[in-house]
């Protein structure tokens, strides 16, 4: 059981303790480095499987589905919408729009994106954000292509990022994105507005190491992978508690995603131990 609780300035009343278990885990052979995963609205788990070079499909009590070989190198995938999904080809430079079969609808960015990581999408799935890591920054398009514009530029400041690498959107239609080289999360509105980011305060450092996948829950709590750990914080940044435990051996985790319903669900992939884990709040 993951039941490790902190707070920040002993502050325990806003923030009840929360404790998470270990559900699922699997995996194994049949994943190879999985980063991003995303769940579909009725529930199955999507992997980026980049060891493999394919998207992979399961259902939510683990059982493989198929899986797609279309794609070179994937990085995330995010559903959008009639059972078509976008998906980051790092290596290529690309985002694909592509049907579960593997049928290839469009093609993303090509000339725009440089080392394209993390993924996301307005609720309406009419907008497509991708975190663009080697050029630092988030760039906007629409599902046919078209950009539409650029979040953040080079650098350390407040809207500024440096090798960022997954996002998320929340309930807000809010960008929560893992600024990676500035070892802290930021916070945009869709058109780019910077709202507030945490991480900086030096007595947080150690959860702000190799940061990567972030994920939002029904109540917009903020979900961080990194340091071989997944912590868990509020909203506004304040850190809640540590979903894992040392016990649970997690390796590398990466991608995540959380249900949108009560208790929450974590997914992700734990990359270097080459399967997935699944996480659930105990209420």
């Amino acid at each position: 059981m993951a039941a490790n609780h902190f707070t920040e300035n002993g502050n325990s009343a806003e923030y009840p303790i929360m404790h998470f278990k270990l559900l699922e885990t699997f995996g194994g052979k049949r994943l190879q480095s999985p980063h991003g995963v995303a769940l579909t609205p009725n529930g199955d788990i999507t992997v980026a499987d980049r060891g493999n070079k394919k998207v992979q499909f399961f259902t939510w009590s683990c059982r493989y589905m198929t899986k797609m070989n279309t794609i070179e190198d994937p990085v995330d995938i995010i559903p959008i919408s009639h059972g078509r999904f976008a998906v980051t080809d790092y290596e290529n430079a690309l985002v694909y729009i592509v049907t579960q079969d593997g049928k290839i609808v469009k093609k993303i960015g090509s000339g725009n994106l440089k080392g394209p990581i993390g993924v996301t999408t307005s609720e309406e799935k009419t907008t497509i954000f991708v975190v663009d890591s080697t050029d630092h920054c988030i760039k906007i398009f629409n599902t046919q292509g078209k950009q539409l514009g650029v979040i953040g530029s080079h650098g350390n400041e407040k809207g500024q990022l440096n090798l960022p690498s997954y996002i998320t959107i929340n309930s807000k239609s809010e960008l929560v994105v893992s600024d990676s080289g500035n070892y802290r999360v930021q916070i945009f509105t869709s058109n780019g507005n910077f709202v507030h980011s945490f991480g900086e305060d030096p007595t947080m450092s150690d959860f702000f190491g190799n940061i990567t996948g972030v994920a939002v829950d029904v109540h917009d709590n903020i979900y961080i992978a990194g340091e071989n750990r997944i912590n868990m914080f509020s909203p506004g940044g304040k850190f809640i508690c540590r979903v894992d435990s040392e016990d649970d051996d997690l390796g590398t985790p990466l991608g995540l995603d959380v249900t949108k319903r009560i208790p929450s669900e974590i997914v992700v992939s734990d990359s270097t131990n080459n399967r997935i884990r699944i996480y659930e709040q105990e209420i």
